[in-house]
């Protein structure tokens, strides 16, 4: 009969110690394989995260290689005061706006402003975008940050093959 429980009990506690085992190999095998920069992101208590200001991130995959800079308001774009008389756009998005995945003047918010400019020499258009964020994200971003350039034309780009899921 002791033996009988013993051997329960030895078998009720191999479950939990093999899943546990098994996510520590899973979890070594991203931190190796799949490294996250998580420095280039910080909490944020009305966003939830927000890229941080005046970081370098040097992106490396088979498909691009890419380095990246946020300004000092944590936009990655160009330095742009608030208190400017330039016409400005500023757009809003997820990491499609955001572009991380090419140089900053192949990012079609700066294709955009660069069109703007052959026409009129005092136009603006400011990279508003975060990864990973919705909507609701987004319109709170405007609101706090955004907003501040005073823009004239707010212009909110939408991808719908994840943005409904992520839009509360």
């Amino acid at each position: 009969m002791k033996k009988i429980k013993h051997e329960k009990l030895k078998t009720f506690l191999l479950l939990p110690v093999s899943i546990i085992f098994s996510l520590f190999v899973i979890e070594m095998f991203l931190v190796f394989f799949y490294p996250q920069n998580l420095t280039k992101y910080r909490l944020d208590p009305d966003i939830v995260s927000r890229p941080r200001a005046n970081t370098l991130t040097v992106t490396h995959t088979l498909e691009y290689y890419t380095i990246s800079k946020t300004n000092s308001k944590g936009l990655h774009d160009y330095e742009y005061g608030y208190n400017s008389s330039d016409y400005t756009i500023v757009m809003l998005g997820d990491s499609f706006t955001e572009g991380l995945q090419v140089n900053i003047s192949d990012r079609f918010p700066k294709v955009l402003e660069r069109k703007l400019l052959n026409r009129t020499p005092n136009e603006r258009v400011i990279n508003c975008g975060i990864g990973s964020q919705g909507t609701d994200q987004e319109y709170i971003y405007l609101k706090i940050e955004c907003i501040k350039y005073r823009p004239n034309i707010v212009i909110l780009n939408f991808f719908m093959g994840n943005d409904f899921a992520q839009s509360r």
